[in-house]
């Protein structure tokens, strides 16, 4: 054994303030050398409370720590901060560091003012920025910074479950903390009191005598119990409810109007009324949630994704309107692109489907192949044949054109006399002459039969040509007239309502600016409510609320006292009758389940105020 004491094996290294605190102390022991018995002879402490401070299985008091640091020579202040992580991180308050300044006494205060003062002085005591209470609460008693600020701010008294975690979080000691719960108690009850004898002595509110006015109001979820105790405040949310009434008219009409020149009457009022709906529900919705909720930053948070679904809807109402407004320019813009596109597919009907018959087309015809009945049919394949017979014909006639004028010439040669191989040179009496003509005269007499032949074929070509050209152009012109015929999808209308506004800036401008405000306008009550900012009708709804809560979780409390001292009793009396008495397990199980439901509601409501208060 060396002179430090019996070696200790290391923590875990798991990132725990805790473990690292401990690995602290015990480095600061190994580099001073002592054992745990110099230590404490060093001190006012046993080696057993010395030796408890490095095994980490229970945080040890500053004043131990302190101790223990100065024995070994170790930097305090390092030593504190690492205290300190460790105490948060275990969930135990943090005292101030100077312990020679008392914290403010809160049971001088008079009144809820001077109690929310020293609320505000013991954090000036503890030395600590809002960062810094939130960083030292536990995961399981979250402290956020805009709740303290809002806390401290308040005319009244704030939450009990805001007390015990600002306390702790301040560094107060149970005991310390005492004196302020006590006094939080005795001034809740004089201002529960107070609010009593007012309720008692002070008039009734006079109701509005408005009812159409306490219909909107009450249309939009405004309480009239609240107003009823600030009638100044009517007015003001009486046009507010009004504004939201016009603004539900504004979004059906104008859904109504955009939907109904595309779809017709029925399927507008199928889409907009369910839209106004939508809308009314969500206003309404946000309204009230946002009038609870005292931290600015959840009712950013709370209204983001409502004010995304409204303004979804208002982009929905946007477009079919922005369709109807610039219907001219549109129709104008849809003739011309059908123009271009009828020419097109003309041409195209055209070179996919010639008059003669083919099975060689070009490519991409498939879709622009017309579908003729069986008589145009068989003429096109006639057509074809005759195609090929008077190609023939002309070939024949051609060739016997040639052979006319061959034995022409022979014959004017032989019968002038002239040299010719195998002539006579003499004039008019060449033996070929004679019999040279009348093989002319003969092919001539065939060749008058073969021209007649072929414009026979080329008449009867011409007329079939005619006949299934006027034929295929019917039908031409009957596919193609139908891109004129058709009605306007609200696609295409999409589309020219695009090139429209790709080429004209003032058209563009001002169609954006109406979505803008389509948009804007199913937001608008959401926008208005978020951007009011603690109104006396907020406060007064919030104080109701926290007043319904306390009196919820007293009644809870005590009616789980009752039930904690009824099973004390049946314990007592079981211990009481001796070892053979009979504990009534039924009665026991009920009283055990009547707790388990109010330790229940108990926790949901202290959760959902908590998060209001967020």
């Amino acid at each position: 054994m060396s002179k430090s004491g019996r070696a200790q094996e290391p923590l875990p290294a798991t990132g725990d303030p805790r473990n690292a605190f401990t690995e602290h102390l015990k480095a600061l022991r190994g580099q001073s050398g002592l054992t745990f018995r110099e230590m404490a002879e060093q001190s006012n402490y046993s080696p057993t409370s010395l030796t408890a401070v490095t095994r980490g299985k229970k945080l040890p008091s500053w004043d131990v720590t302190a101790a223990f640091v100065r024995v070994c020579g170790g930097d305090e202040e390092q030593a504190r901060r690492l205290w300190e992580e460790a105490a948060c991180a275990a969930g135990r308050p943090v005292p101030a560091v100077d312990s020679d300044q008392d914290p403010p006494d809160p049971m001088t205060a008079a009144s809820v003012a001077e109690y929310m003062e020293r609320l505000n002085d013991l954090r000036a005591w503890s030395g600590l920025s809002l960062r810094k209470l939130d960083d030292r609460s536990t995961r399981h008693e979250a402290l956020p910074r805009s709740t303290i600020s809002d806390n401290l701010r308040r005319t009244s008294l704030p939450d009990t479950s805001f007390m015990f975690r600002y306390l702790k979080a301040c560094g107060l000691t149970d005991d310390q903390a005492q004196p302020w719960l006590t006094t939080y108690d005795r001034l809740a009850e004089k201002e529960n009191a107070a609010a009593a004898a007012a309720a008692v002595t002070a008039p009734s509110p006079q109701p509005d005598p408005r009812r159409w006015a306490v219909f909107l109001r009450r249309l939009l979820g405004f309480s009239e119990v609240v107003l009823d105790r600030i009638p100044h405040e009517r007015a003001r949310y009486t046009r507010r409810s009004a504004l939201h009434l016009i603004f539900l008219i504004s979004n059906g009409a104008v859904a109504f109007v955009g939907i109904s020149a595309f779809a017709g009457v029925f399927w507008a009022l199928f889409v907009a009324i369910p839209i106004v709906y939508m809308d009314f529900v969500t206003n309404k919705a946000v309204v009230v949630s946002l009038n609870t909720q005292v931290s600015q930053r959840r009712r950013y948070k709370g209204a983001v994704p409502h004010l995304v679904l409204l303004a979804l809807a208002g982009l929905i109402i946007a477009e079919p309107l922005m369709l109807q407004l610039y219907q001219v320019p549109i129709e104008n813009q849809v003739t011309v692109a059908r123009t271009a596109n009828y020419n097109t597919t003309i041409d195209r009907l055209r070179i996919c489907n010639p008059v003669a018959y083919t099975t060689e087309l070009p490519s991409g015809c498939a879709s622009f192949t017309l579908a003729l009945d069986n008589r145009t049919t068989l003429h096109r394949q006639r057509l074809a044949q005759l195609k090929r017979a008077v190609a023939d014909q002309k070939d024949k006639v051609d060739d016997g054109e040639k052979t006319v004028a061959n034995l022409q010439q022979i014959a004017r040669l032989e019968c002038a006399g002239l040299s010719l191989l195998g002539g006579s040179d003499i004039v008019g009496e060449g033996p070929r002459c004679m019999q040279t003509r009348r093989g002319a005269d003969r092919v001539l007499a065939l060749q008058r039969n073969d021209k007649e032949r072929l414009h026979q074929l080329q008449t009867e070509f011409t007329g079939l040509t005619f006949q299934i050209g006027a034929t295929i152009d019917r039908a031409i012109n009957s596919r193609a007239r139908s891109i004129f015929t058709d009605p306007i999808g609200l696609l295409e209308r999409q589309e020219a309502f695009t090139a429209v506004s790709r080429h004209n800036t003032l058209i563009l401008t001002s169609a954006i600016g109406l979505r803008v405000l389509i948009i804007l306008l199913p937001m608008s009550v959401v926008l208005l409510t978020l951007l009011e900012k603690n109104s006396p009708y907020q406060r007064l709804l919030q104080e109701d609320l926290d007043q319904f809560l306390n009196n919820f979780r007293a009644q809870s409390t005590q009616q789980l006292h009752e039930l904690l001292t009824s099973i004390t009793d049946l314990l007592q009396r079981a211990t009481d009758q001796g070892p053979t008495a009979q504990l009534n397990t039924d009665t026991l199980v009920k009283h055990l389940t009547e707790v388990h439901k109010q330790l229940t509601a108990i926790t949901e409501s202290t959760r959902e105020h908590r998060n209001d208060q967020q």
